[in-house]
């Protein structure tokens, strides 16, 4: 009779080897990930921190501003191109986005001052002036008047997303 012996002796080598090409496999597969940019990076958005100081009313009628000046403190984050921005205000409801450039007087909706260079860095004060369209050509109220909670958001015109936000109460 003839006797077949079972070796198990070829068994570890064999596993080992297929461990060591998953393993290798798993290491080139997030090498390439990284390196093929499928991983997102937000570092294209600027990030800043404002405190906005003031609200006030330059011109009026009644309660409603028809021109207001809103003074933003730059904190800290970084500098800003203010052709780069816009800004978001809401109030009762109502919101509005201002693209301050250009000149207040030469039928715009906002403009930024303060700044120099068209560069908002940490530690500048930038008023934005803005009219506020309580009736007119576009019809929308914005409803600023004294008191009012008006939440702000600043946002990146290259990617539409958000550097800042927060709110602050309209002064008198």
């Amino acid at each position: 009779m003839i006797s077949v012996k079972k070796s198990d002796n070829a068994v570890s080598p064999v596993v080992g080897v297929m461990l060591m090409l998953v393993v290798t496999i798993i290491i080139a597969a997030v090498v390439a990930t990284f390196a093929s940019g499928l991983t997102t990076d937000v570092s294209g958005t600027p990030q800043a921190i404002f405190s906005p100081d003031d609200m006030t009313t330059v011109a009026g009628y009644g309660d409603i501003m028809y021109l207001a000046n809103i003074t933003f403190t730059h904190k800290g984050g970084d500098y800003l191109q203010v052709s780069d921005i816009k800004v978001t205000l809401k109030c009762d409801g109502n919101t509005i986005t201002y693209t301050p450039t250009g000149y207040l007087w030469d039928n715009k909706k906002a403009q930024i001052t303060g700044v120099t260079g068209g560069v908002v860095q940490v530690g500048d004060v930038m008023t934005l002036s803005i009219i506020n369209t309580t009736s007119g050509e576009s019809g929308i109220s914005t409803g600023f008047a004294s008191g009012k909670v008006v939440e702000y958001t600043v946002i990146d015109t290259n990617n539409g997303n958000s550097i800042a936000y927060g709110d602050f109460i309209v002064s008198a």
